[in-house]
């Protein structure tokens, strides 16, 4: 996962300056999708859509100090949560 959102961020993966904080990140997006209802397993697992893209918007939303998308990204990562915790992310692709 942490390669997925070096790319999403633009972040080289040979660049690991920047690999603890966003893997801090990563395990609070998936903290606060249990929160919400989502199940661990899901919440926990690279291979489910939904849960991978929450977790990118999540770290695109929370990473770095001058972030003018910061915003549009909270969106679109409450949209993913609500939609995964609505439906418990059972599903791979709702």
């Amino acid at each position: 996962m942490l390669n997925e959102v070096k790319l999403a961020l633009r972040i080289s993966k040979e660049n690991n300056q920047f690999d603890t904080e966003l893997t801090d990140l990563i395990s609070a997006a998936r903290n606060d999708l249990i929160t919400a209802g989502v199940k661990s397993e899901i919440a926990n697992s690279d291979s489910n859509i939904l849960a991978k893209q929450a977790i990118i918007f999540y770290c695109k939303a929370t990473f770095g100090f001058d972030n003018q998308d910061a915003g549009r990204f909270n969106n679109l990562y409450i949209d993913k949560k609500n939609t995964l915790a609505m439906y418990g992310g059972e599903a791979d692709e709702i």
